[in-house]
């Protein structure tokens, strides 16, 4: 199931009452999609030249988007939106790598 990944800054502990950037949380589920997507080159479910760092990238950009759209009070029908073209971009990005697999010219 996907999570959104929180753009934003958390306390390092009550005591310390100073903040911290949630990079070290973002770096590390990016790193798991990133992996993720690996697999998915090497089972097969993607195709054999997709870049699953540009795929991870573009996936965490979205959810990046997603977070802070939700933050500020987007609705959830503009939030699936957003989804939807996003994932025409993503059928894209899959579409190119199976043209270059293939050899086609125009991609």
């Amino acid at each position: 199931m996907p999570r959104l990944i929180i753009a934003s800054v958390m306390p390092v502990t009550a005591h310390q009452g100073r903040l911290a950037p949630s990079a070290t949380v973002e770096a590390r589920d990016d790193g798991k999609l990133l992996e993720r997507l690996g697999r998915a080159v090497a089972e097969g479910d993607l195709p054999a030249n997709a870049d699953p760092g540009t795929l991870a990238s573009y996936g965490t950009t979205v959810l990046h988007g997603l977070s802070i759209q939700a933050r500020d009070g987007c609705t959830r029908e503009q939030a699936h939106a957003v989804i939807g073209g996003a994932m025409l971009g993503w059928d894209e990005l899959v579409r190119c790598a199976e043209q270059a697999a293939r050899g086609d010219r125009d991609v």
